[in-house]
């Protein structure tokens, strides 16, 4: 049972809930990554040490799931009233993301299980139905639902849905059934990510192959890069901070709460802060009423206070951010009610660990960004040939097989990557094992990352081989419209708008964005509106309106949004209409 489990993401704008599982793979893939060297700098001098690769549990979930958490945590099956953090280090375009259990949170989920259960990915087109049906299991926690929940049915075959291949099913899920696995045999064949649901349409269910996320594990799990900036970070703040204005005796575990809390502080500036605004109170020394001092203020409400890594954590981040009304407000309210609620049940081991989260891999899937058109014994006949294939009728620069030389026109008869796969008129290549035909693109993605695919053309009377990079996408080659977990968002008048996502074109039915030439445009939109805002109230302004000018001026980016917003008079122009705004002065 424990090997699925609960996921609970903190947003800004409430909890969402949804279902992740322990991959064995993952952990083992994970196993075999090279220690690394790292260098960092404290007060001036370079210091080195060694980094191995770390002691965790890897999950499987949907990247939906997780997106735009401030926290992630995961609620065991056996401990569902208790959260326990874990970090998001991968995610991907295909809505996939893959989380990490380690450090303390692993321990303390060691010592209640002894074994953490894990699942085994398992060929998912193995469920696919050819002679007979296979019938699958599907677990999770629908709406969010305390216990966890089993659902069966079978596997009815593929559906082609956003120009992604899924396991079409009628194994019902619900939402918070999101990220759970959908199981063969005790064997992992899919992740559940999507519903259909439509006037007159019934029990579509649309689950993510297990073999797509085999493709993607490698660079999911393999976030060494971050990993060692965040232990660089980790062994920095330990070594010089907040911790050296404490009292001597106190020093030591000082420093480990402090290294726990991750925040980079400098320590003239908080000391600086800290004395001008009183931000630790008073209180009477031998009948004199004087300010605390960091030291004194940490004697109070921190030292051996069960929880109090929580409030020491806040008080920080606020020092560094330089909001000392936030802290005067914490003051104001009682330093005692900002203790970690876990604590209050049983210690969450966490006073004296540093751990600060790794930043994400965002892995961005190859975009081979063509369209291609069916032919007949004409276009046999046009290209002198015999062989059936597809002409390609559309290309777009700077993809990868505008870069390989592929042009408009050119006649596919196959592709090449581990086999070959020679193409009929519609571009399809019959697959046995699942007795149903693959696309050109459907073998494409499943081909592993990182690869050369061979296209084999013909273009006038010259038979070539074109080598495609199927790798993955650099920062320059990134389309607008990808997976991103943390957009700013800028506040305006009771509107939030942000730049405009995969996850929003899915959210808000923007499909005609899925097109491979509208991925490279960049385009901002209302994400939520205020209803107590006057915005909601007086102009038809609707969640998902895409902003097509600011007072004239098409904007570039969330900056320049926040920019164009700050002037006296603002002209929204969206697809809904154009509104009027004025700024008070």
């Amino acid at each position: 049972m424990d090997a699925v489990v609960q996921v609970i993401t903190t947003t800004a704008n409430g909890v969402e809930a949804g279902t992740a599982w322990f991959s064995k793979c993952a952990r083992e893939y994970a196993q075999k990554l090279a220690t690394e060297t790292i260098k960092y700098t404290v007060n001036g001098v370079e210091h080195e040490t060694t980094v191995v690769p770390e002691d965790a549990y890897y999950l499987f979930t949907n990247l939906h799931v997780v997106n735009g958490g401030e926290t992630v945590s995961i609620r065991l099956p056996s401990m569902h009233s208790r959260d326990i953090p874990v970090d998001v280090i991968g995610h991907s375009d295909l809505d996939i993301a893959a989380l990490r259990l380690s450090g303390p949170y692993l321990d303390m989920v060691r010592d209640r299980l002894g074994v953490i259960p894990e699942l085994e990915m398992g060929d998912s087109d193995l469920v696919v139905p050819n002679h007979k049906v296979k019938r699958c299991i599907a677990r999770g926690y629908p709406l969010g639902c305390e216990n966890q929940q089993f659902t069966s049915g079978i596997v009815s075959g593929i559906k082609h849905v956003m120009g992604q291949e899924y396991l079409s099913s009628e194994v019902s899920i619900n939402p918070g059934n999101s990220g759970g696995p959908i199981l063969y045999k005790d064997k992992v064949v899919g992740i559940n990510t999507l519903k259909v649901v439509e006037q007159g349409i019934e029990n579509i269910n649309l689950h993510i192959p297990s073999n797509r996320v085999k493709v993607l594990l490698p660079h999911l799990i393999d976030n060494h890069f971050n990993d060692m900036q965040k232990r660089a970070q980790e062994i920095a703040i330990s070594t010089v901070n907040f911790a050296s204005l404490l009292n001597e005796e106190h020093k030591e575990i000082g420093r480990k709460l402090v290294a726990h809390a991750g925040v980079p502080l400098d320590t003239e500036t908080a000391q600086k802060l800290w004395v001008e605004h009183h931000l630790g109170g008073f209180h009477t020394v031998d009948g004199t009423y004087k300010a605390r001092t960091v030291a004194e203020w940490y004697d109070t409400y921190v030292h051996e206070k069960r929880g109090a890594h929580h409030l020491l954590k806040k008080v920080l981040t606020h020092l560094h951010e330089g909001d000392v009304e936030k802290i005067k407000e914490m003051r104001r309210v009682g330093f005692d009610h900002f203790l970690c609620q876990s604590c209050e049940f049983e210690p969450c081991g966490l006073e004296t660990e540093v751990h600060i989260s790794t930043q994400p891999r965002v892995v961005h899937i190859p975009r081979m960004a063509f369209r291609y058109s069916h032919t007949n014994d004409a276009a046999r006949s046009f290209y002198d040939t015999d062989k059936t294939g597809v002409v390609v009728s559309e290309i777009y620069p700077n993809s990868a097989l505008d870069r390989a030389g592929i042009k408009k026109m050119d006649y596919i008869t196959a592709i090449e990557t581990s086999s070959m796969y020679p193409l009929n008129e519609y571009g399809e290549w019959f697959y046995d094992k699942t007795q149903t035909s693959l696309t050109l693109h459907d073998i494409i993605r499943r081909t592993p990352l990182n690869t050369d695919i061979t296209f084999h053309i013909k273009r006038g009377s010259q038979e070539l081989a074109k080598v495609v990079k199927y790798h993955l996408l650099t920062d320059n080659d990134r389309p607008e419209i990808r997976a991103e977990m943390r957009d700013p968002v800028c506040e305006f008048q009771g509107l939030a708008i942000k730049q405009m996502r995969l996850q929003d074109v899915s959210m808000f039915k923007k499909m005609e964005y899925l097109e491979p030439h509208r991925q490279m445009e960049k385009k901002f939109m209302i994400m939520s509106i205020d209803p107590h805002s006057k915005a909601f109230h007086e102009y038809n302004i609707q969640s998902g309106d895409i902003i097509k000018s600011l007072s004239g001026e098409v904007p570039e980016s969330i900056q320049h949004v926040a920019q164009l917003l700050s002037e006296p008079h603002v002209v929204l122009e969206t697809e809904s209409g154009i509104h009027f705004f004025k700024n008070r002065t």
